[in-house]
Protein backbone atom coordinates (compact mmCIF):
# COMPACT_ATOMS: atom_id res chain seq x y z
CA UNK A 1 0.00 0.00 0.00
CA UNK A 2 1.48 3.65 -1.03
CA UNK A 3 1.84 5.99 1.96
CA UNK A 4 0.11 8.92 2.38
CA UNK A 5 1.17 12.01 0.95
CA UNK A 6 1.70 14.96 3.19
CA UNK A 7 -0.02 18.23 2.65
CA UNK A 8 0.63 19.87 -0.49
CA UNK A 9 -1.54 22.65 -0.95
CA UNK A 10 -2.76 25.43 1.25
CA UNK A 11 -6.66 24.17 1.82
CA UNK A 12 -4.74 20.85 2.50
CA UNK A 13 -2.92 22.39 5.43
CA UNK A 14 -5.40 22.14 8.31
CA UNK A 15 -5.12 22.62 12.39
CA UNK A 16 -8.11 20.13 12.62
CA UNK A 17 -7.61 17.30 15.17
CA UNK A 18 -4.70 18.96 17.12
CA UNK A 19 -6.81 20.06 20.01
CA UNK A 20 -5.13 23.12 21.92
CA UNK A 21 -6.36 24.67 18.62
CA UNK A 22 -10.62 23.68 19.17
CA UNK A 23 -11.11 26.68 20.95
CA UNK A 24 -10.26 28.91 17.76
CA UNK A 25 -13.19 29.84 15.70
CA UNK A 26 -13.22 27.71 12.26
CA UNK A 27 -13.23 30.95 10.59
CA UNK A 28 -10.03 32.08 12.70
CA UNK A 29 -8.74 28.87 12.36
CA UNK A 30 -7.04 29.29 9.15
CA UNK A 31 -5.72 32.32 9.84
CA UNK A 32 -3.97 30.75 12.16
CA UNK A 33 -3.09 27.62 9.45
CA UNK A 34 -1.52 30.61 6.95
CA UNK A 35 0.87 31.97 9.81
CA UNK A 36 2.84 28.35 10.06
CA UNK A 37 5.75 27.09 9.04
CA UNK A 38 4.52 23.80 7.08
CA UNK A 39 7.34 21.15 6.40
CA UNK A 40 7.55 17.73 4.87
CA UNK A 41 10.08 15.20 6.55
CA UNK A 42 11.25 12.03 5.33
CA UNK A 43 12.18 9.74 8.62
CA UNK A 44 15.36 9.97 9.94
CA UNK A 45 16.32 13.64 10.36
CA UNK A 46 16.13 15.44 13.59
CA UNK A 47 13.97 18.33 13.91
CA UNK A 48 14.39 19.02 17.49
CA UNK A 49 17.76 19.25 19.07
CA UNK A 50 18.91 18.10 22.92
CA UNK A 51 19.74 20.99 23.98
CA UNK A 52 17.38 23.24 21.45
CA UNK A 53 17.75 26.87 23.03
CA UNK A 54 15.15 28.33 20.07
CA UNK A 55 11.02 29.29 20.91
CA UNK A 56 10.13 27.24 17.94
CA UNK A 57 6.25 24.80 18.77
CA UNK A 58 5.95 21.87 16.57
CA UNK A 59 2.84 20.24 16.00
CA UNK A 60 2.70 16.61 14.62
CA UNK A 61 0.06 17.09 11.63
CA UNK A 62 0.57 13.29 10.05
CA UNK A 63 2.84 10.67 10.79
CA UNK A 64 4.97 10.06 13.89
CA UNK A 65 7.70 11.01 15.44
CA UNK A 66 10.23 9.32 17.69
CA UNK A 67 13.60 9.26 19.73
CA UNK A 68 16.88 8.44 18.53
CA UNK A 69 18.39 5.20 19.80
CA UNK A 70 21.22 5.98 21.80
Amino acid sequence: MPAEEAPTSECDKSLDGIAIFDGILRDGQPVVAARCAWNTDEAGPQFVGHIDTSRQVFFLVEGEAGLPET
